[in-house]
């Protein structure tokens, strides 16, 4: 296939496309492109002055509407019911350059549910909006609006130049709008280029060869496979040769970007080309995706080259572990005698010694990291399907996933899965009612709801008091935490007094009512 290095590389192709036809030809070649710079619009609505609405009988009840390309946005309506009407609300919108849509802002009477006037029209062209790079205001302006009437058929505009509406409007820079999920970003800049600092070195990718592709179509009774690799990082976005109907695709390209920032991802995909034989069918296809992979750029080292097969992968309709509390409980459960008494030794230490605490666990973190440092992964990670559990979902659920908004499926399909997020929703309510009701008793303690347990618990703390106000701090330490330590000897599976006594503590659900669903109805 040759390589980049070659001079006729861009206009070389694979002796396979010879059969693709001429209007198809465009589509299989590589290309490297840069995706639009986005920018935050910014409108701040303050007011309108010397408003002329068509019924003067009234008080007019007036907002503005902004739209930009299919983005529409409105203002609340003015608390001043007044023809000068002060709104001061900013509404956000995200343009692309070079700027070619209009920002349409219309001045509106709402008179009745589902029936608005328009007192007003302007239009503003963004290239002449400001741009902004800091936390300095730029000066608002005035602009006229106009007003369209309907004369025989024909609709005329109409200036009024005694109305008009006062805006500050703006492009802000110092953002970087987000186009993409936000742990996978691939460039977290601001807009405006000169906020931009200096790069941090240069990512080159070699997009090699794939292996194993499935047969993603047939063609003349059997399946076949035309892919093709995009990679994406930042705005450039590259997309390699179609290598034509192969399962093992060698592409042989490499490319290079920028790069400001490691805590990014670079998202590089293989799809199956559907554009080959040109036609209107052709050019309103989809190309279907085969699989991505993502690579974050903190986990690669500097200086090195990897040479590495990554699973593809697609979502298609077709845990952490508490390893701190386990550890903890095997200490106290004297799993391990040896460790136990040397978490002893450390605890008696740290009581009699408390200034080395800090330089204790700092000191415990420098070691775990170096003795970590043997088996630290040496490959980048990859896309995980055990772990994300994809093979073990449910047909249905996947099929979720994947439903429209708003929702094209059957009613039955649509009832059962109401069903099902009702009882998720339950379950959910469930545990926040549990945690509020952990609140409630601890509340209680002091409240006299319960009389006796309220006098339990201040007789308790009059005691404690005493205790602690003549018994050192470090003695008391050092009891609690022999105490918790305890072998299981002098353990016994029934809850402890403490808990037994605040699970009997009172709470508000008492005086609430509580409806459960059963065969039989509620109660």
């Amino acid at each position: 296939m040759g390589t980049q290095a070659d001079e006729a590389f861009s206009e070389a192709w694979h002796s396979d496309a010879a059969s693709v036809p001429g209007d198809g030809l465009a589509s299989i070649r590589s290309k490297v492109y840069l995706t639009p710079k986005l920018w935050y619009l910014r409108v701040n609505v303050i007011e309108a002055q010397d408003l002329i609405p068509n019924d003067r009988t009234r008080f007019p009840e007036v907002y503005v509407k902004a739209m930009l390309g299919n983005q529409a946005l409105r203002t609340r309506p003015s608390p001043s019911r007044t023809l000068n009407p002060m709104w001061n609300e900013d509404l956000m919108f995200v343009a692309a350059e070079p700027f070619e849509e209009h920002l349409i802002l219309s001045v509106e009477d709402r008179i009745a549910p589902g029936k608005d006037d328009v007192l007003g029209r302007t239009v503003i062209s963004l290239q002449h909006v400001l741009r902004r790079l800091d936390h300095k205001l730029l000066n608002s302006q005035w602009y006229n609006l106009e007003k369209h009437v309907i004369v025989d058929g024909e609709q005329k505009k109409e200036t009024k130049f005694s109305s008009r509406i006062h805006l500050r409007i703006c492009l802000e820079g110092g953002y970087h709008v987000l186009d993409e999920s936000t742990h996978y970003s691939s460039d977290l800049r601001p807009t405006a280029k000169q906020l931009w600092k200096h790069n941090i070195g240069i990512l080159e990718l070699g997009i090699l060869t794939a292996q194993g592709l499935l047969p993603m179509k047939t063609k003349d009774g059997r399946g076949t496979t035309d892919a093709y690799c995009v990679a994406k990082y930042g705005q450039k976005w590259v997309r390699t040769r179609t290598i034509i109907d192969s399962f093992i695709p060698k592409w042989n390209e490499q490319y290079t970007w920028e790069v400001y920032d490691p805590c990014t991802v670079i998202t590089i995909g293989v799809f199956d080309n559907c554009h080959l034989n040109g036609g209107e069918k052709a050019n309103g296809a989809r190309d279907t995706r085969i699989g991505k992979v993502r690579i974050r750029l903190s986990t690669l080292e500097t200086d090195r080259v990897y040479t590495h097969a990554y699973p593809l992968i697609v979502l298609t309709p077709a845990g952490v572990k508490k390893m701190v509390a386990k550890w903890f409980d095997q200490i106290c459960h004297w799993r391990n005698p040896l460790t136990t008494i040397l978490i002893h030794i450390l605890f008696v230490i740290l009581v009699l010694y408390p200034e080395l605490i800090l330089p204790t666990i700092f000191l415990y973190l420098f070691l775990i990291g170096v003795w970590y440092y043997r088996w630290r992964p040496r490959q980048p990670p990859h896309m995980d399907t055990r772990l994300s559990h994809a093979e073990s979902a449910h047909p249905d659920e996947l099929d979720e996933e994947f439903d429209t908004f708003p929702t094209s499926r059957p009613p039955d399909i649509v009832r059962m899965r109401y069903d099902r997020l009702r009882s998720v929703a339950g379950r959910i309510q469930t545990v926040v009612g549990d945690l509020a009701t952990q609140g409630e008793r601890l509340q209680s303690l002091l409240s006299w709801r319960d009389p006796r347990a309220t006098a339990l618990f201040v007789t308790f703390c009059f005691i404690a008091a005493i205790v602690l106000y003549v018994t050192p701090f470090r003695v008391v330490v050092f009891l609690a935490g022999l105490y918790t330590l305890r072998h299981p000897r002098f353990r016994h599976k029934m809850p402890s007094v403490p808990r037994n006594f605040f699970r009997r503590l009172p709470a508000r659900t008492d005086s609430m009512l509580m409806f459960r669903t059963s065969d039989d109805g509620f109660y």
